[in-house]
């Protein structure tokens, strides 16, 4: 697909119907000719000059993304791509657009119990093949119950966009039995920036044309971002209200009250409102709800077991009879915190190494026994 945008580029396509004009107008007067082939050169020339920097600049690791007009972004249905987040590694999608073991078709209609987890980046588990994500290991066991696990799972997902997904694939008749939310530290910053997303239908053809423009023109991408989605968004990632600190800044909510005040506080209401509005989907259709909440790493190295992330969900979970499910002890009642938090993220980034991802799997498939959905290890 990426290399069709080496000739379905939007520059090289607007210079289609001038080179028709050209043709038309060959045995005219030179003036015209002259006029046209100008025209033409300069949408050639800045056609090479975007494919040059796209091949530079707009890598296709990501091609299997895709935006939503329903619930902001997700990924492409039944798609097997080489992806990169640290290394090089290969992603599948089932036909719901869910990250899984391989291609397959996943009917709405459940066989048995069906679990759905949902979360952001850690819980689609950036950087790593399915097998190793926490997801992927926990649905080896859930197996052998005769439990199936779909992971909803993708970066940047917050409250809103939890809602709004579960909203979209309930409506359209996705069953499901359990559903388990998995609220990041991350979430109550993309709560600000996802708040002027308004969801509305696609239009045929047009979301398709825009997404793979996107995807595959650096300049396309800039212009876009600037004139449409910069202002439709006032408090983009790259808006000055971050103060050029978007990601720096992101889990500092719970931890600074500078943060807190000023963008923190709101961002939490609207998680609130919006988990209250899964809440009171998930009853409609009949399905149970549970929330939980893991540390980053910052939190590990100050061992802070009464973050407000614990306190606010548990509270809110407890106000609302929902299960709760904690795993900051199970990272941070360690015997050397400070070196197991070295172990379980990537250098240099908030995200699980591998075996972070497995310390979490191995949290869940505890969950999971303590509650009997699972039997009990066996020596």
């Amino acid at each position: 697909m990426f290399f069709a945008a080496y000739l379905i580029n939007p520059f090289f396509i607007v210079a289609i119907p001038f080179i028709a004009l050209l043709i038309y107008f060959w045995k005219s007067g030179a003036v015209i000719k002259v006029v046209l082939f100008n025209i033409i050169a300069l949408l050639v020339l800045f056609g090479v000059f975007d494919v040059v920097f796209t091949t530079n600049f707009v890598l296709p690791y990501n091609n299997f993304r895709t935006n939503s007009t329903y619930y902001h972004h997700g990924t492409k249905p039944n798609r097997t791509e080489l992806t990169k987040w640290f290394d090089e590694h290969t992603i599948h999608t089932n036909s719901l657009g869910f990250f899984d073991a391989s291609q397959r078709d996943v009917p709405l209609k459940k066989d048995g119990k069906r679990f759905v987890f949902i979360g952001d980046s850690f819980t689609e588990g950036v950087g790593e093949p399915w097998e190793n994500t926490f997801p992927g290991i926990v649905s080896k066991e859930l197996e052998k119950e005769n439990i199936e696990l779909l992971n909803a799972g993708c970066i940047s997902y917050s409250p809103k966009i939890y809602y709004l997904k579960m909203k979209y694939f309930l409506e359209k008749g996705l069953e499901m039995d359990d559903l388990f939310v998995f609220i990041d530290i991350s979430d109550v910053q993309d709560e600000i920036v996802y708040k002027y997303f308004v969801p509305t239908e696609p239009v045929p053809v047009l979301s398709d044309i825009n997404l793979f423009f996107y995807q595959n023109s650096y300049i396309y991408r800039y212009f876009y971002e600037r004139m449409s989605y910069w202002q439709e968004n006032p408090r983009h990632k790259d808006s000055t209200f971050w103060e050029g600190k978007f990601y720096p800044v992101r889990h500092l909510w719970s931890m600074d009250m500078h943060h807190y005040e000023k963008w923190g506080k709101e961002g939490l209401e609207l998680s609130k409102k919006h988990m209250d509005k899964l809440f009171e989907l998930t009853k409609k259709y009949g399905v149970k709800l549970h929330i939980a909440v893991y540390p980053w790493r910052m939190h590990i190295s100050r061992r802070d077991l009464g973050s407000i992330q614990v306190l606010f969900w548990s509270k809110f979970c407890e106000e609302r009879g929902i299960d709760f499910i904690n795993f900051f002890p199970d990272f941070i009642n360690v015997e050397d915190p400070e070196k197991m938090e070295k172990l379980w993220f990537v250098k240099g980034d908030v995200h699980w190494s591998e075996a972070g991802l497995k310390k979490m799997a191995d949290s869940v498939n505890a969950y999971f026994r303590k509650k009997g959905v699972l039997k009990p290890e066996t020596d």
